[in-house]
């Protein structure tokens, strides 16, 4: 079961990229010259994103930890 939920994750970020990728494209047509601060941007965000994710996965695993006890 665990390879089927770890399956949705990949998928999901793909998903996230892609959406992310269409994002940068509507962007960068409005405004050729700053593709660097789009790209830079994006990348920011999904770097945040990764973040917030695995410190929310840290902090269940303490909890589930704690329940364990």
């Amino acid at each position: 079961m665990e390879d089927f939920f770890g399956f949705f994750k990949y998928i999901t970020y793909i998903g996230c990229i892609a959406v992310f990728a269409g994002i940068d494209y509507f962007f960068i047509s409005l405004e050729p010259d700053n593709w660097p601060w789009v790209i830079g941007g994006t990348l920011i965000i999904l770097a945040i994103g990764y973040g917030i994710n695995k410190l929310s996965h840290r902090i269940e695993e303490k909890e589930r930890a704690k329940e364990m006890k």
